[in-house]
């Protein structure tokens, strides 16, 4: 397996996000649905400002593995990388002192709490951002470990400790986020201090940074907007408790997500180093393995989602059962398209259109929200999220069309996974409708599931059997990358 083994660096990753859904039924208990709604619009704020503040450096980072050469440039971009982290940081604390000096509230989450949470995506981003993508990048897999499993084992116990022991819940979740973040930063610091060279910064290596970063914020911005709008306008249109609902539905989904976001992010080095190297099977390869999972993972949340929701939490949350089913399919749509991103930015270095694709998304997921929430109620929201991947998934997919083909992107078998997820989750709504006892769900789920692994990997020997180099595509095509010595971008 590229990058180190399984073991050593994706289960960690993947533990790091799994964690947190399985203590979901312990914090549903401790907080009623109006409290947890605003727990996860606190959430979703900070998922959000930590991708204002990262300024897309990680995708920096990792696209350096794979075509930087030089050690005063490899130090110079990393240098600059770790620079802007510092200068954003310092500007999200700022931030936080004009929160808490003005009083500013939303949804009656107090200004101390609002300011508790931008001090922690300021210390995140100095720590775990580039900790984490270091020390992946440096095949370090104890100290990688140490930070993913410290930040959110320590997130997760000071949030329990704090809501037993603070009466303001909401207090308590920001304060456990400092508390982690912190964590990150010590684990972190020696590779972040290690990869500081001031003496090899230039002018010139930070604007390709920034150049590279940029484009990503809008886009990143835009994939959280969606998500936090959803919350916003059940809360506004429907209540707090409403919105607490649909956010258990909407964390198991995401939950979900996040395993696949942490598979992609397992392969990004392989991205970089693969097309500068010409490595056309092996990309293939990772394709069919992320495609392959991806529908493992979306058709399991719409089958078992349901009945997790109905068994392991207060009756008041049974409503997010539908959310879970229908989110499936969003889950399986951004997985899609997270491979799409992961490889046009870090593997080919063109990030100039993805902003533009995803800023349409966000606006279609705040307007369908405005427009399906009064009818529908929290579904509209579910809808509202399956809809806007979809799209944002075509354009991206219909953009960069040839650049996937010929790096060995699977395009019939991508809609093999779709088809096979709509029928894994239809099959299992429509057995749970008939008799509600039939276990046949999971039997379908195996087996559809093998079914498309299976036809997803046979892709792969046909790629394997070709030995035309990916140079002599990038010869007829040279729009498609920059040099493989620089990071500058071709905006296409």
């Amino acid at each position: 397996m590229p990058g180190g083994g399984v073991a050593k660096f994706l289960l960690p990753a993947l533990l790091q996000k799994a964690l947190p859904l399985l203590t979901l039924p312990i914090f549903t208990a401790l907080m009623a649905p109006a409290q947890y709604g605003q727990a996860m619009i606190l959430v979703t704020g900070f998922m959000l400002g930590t991708v204002l503040v990262s300024f897309g450096q990680d995708t920096v980072l990792y696209h350096d593995a794979g075509t930087a050469s030089g050690a005063g440039r490899m130090h110079g971009l990393r240098s600059s990388a770790i620079l802007v982290l510092w200068s954003t940081a310092t500007i999200s604390i700022f931030f936080a002192i004009a929160v808490f000096s003005f009083g500013l509230t939303m949804f009656g989450i107090g200004s101390d709490v609002l300011a508790i949470e931008l001090v922690a995506i300021g210390i995140y981003c100095v720590g775990f951002v580039p900790a984490a993508a270091l020390y992946r990048i440096e095949r370090m897999a104890l100290r990688f470990s140490l930070v993913q499993l410290g930040f959110v084992s320590s997130q997760l116990t000071g949030r329990l400790c704090f809501i037993l022991s603070i009466e303001n819940s909401l207090l308590a979740w920001a304060l456990a986020d400092v508390a982690a973040a912190s964590v990150a930063l010590v684990f972190g610091f020696p590779i972040v201090r290690k990869n500081i060279h001031l003496r090899h910064l230039s002018s010139a290596l930070i604007a390709n940074g920034i150049r590279v970063g940029v484009p990503m914020v809008p886009s990143k911005l835009a994939q959280w907007v969606g998500s936090l709008s959803d919350r916003i306008i059940i809360s506004a249109r429907a209540g707090v408790a409403a919105g607490g609902v649909y956010s258990l539905g909407s964390q198991i989904s995401f939950a979900a997500s996040s395993l696949i976001v942490e598979i992609c992010r397992y392969f990004l080095p392989e991205y970089a180093i693969g097309v500068s190297q010409g490595k056309r099977a092996a990309l293939a390869r990772i394709f069919a393995i992320e495609l392959g999972l991806i529908s493992l993972i979306s058709s399991a949340v719409g089958v078992v989602g349901p009945t997790i929701v109905v068994l392991l939490f207060p009756s008041e949350y049974s409503s997010a059962a539908s959310v879970v089913v229908i989110l499936s399919f969003a889950v399986v749509l951004n997985g899609i398209q997270f491979v799409v991103v992961d490889f046009v930015s870090v593997g080919l270095g063109v990030t100039g259109r993805i902003w533009v694709f995803t800023s349409i998304g966000a606006g279609i997921s705040v307007i369908g929200n405005f427009a399906l929430v009064p009818i529908v109620g929290i579904e509209g929201g579910a809808w509202t999220s399956v809809v806007t991947a979809g799209v944002v998934l075509l354009m991206m997919g219909w953009k960069y069309r040839r650049e996937l083909s010929d790096f060995g992107f699977i395009g019939r078998k991508t809609t093999l996974v779709l088809c096979l997820n709509s029928t894994i989750v239809l099959g299992s709504v429509a057995i749970r409708e008939i008799n509600p006892d039939l276990d046949l769900a999971s039997v379908a789920l195996v087996a559809l599931a093998a079914v498309g692994w299976w036809s997803v990997r046979s892709e792969v020997s046909a790629h394997r059997a070709s030995n035309s180099p990916v140079t002599d595509v990038l010869d007829s095509a040279p729009h498609l990358l920059s040099s493989r010595q620089s990071i500058d971008v071709r905006k296409s």
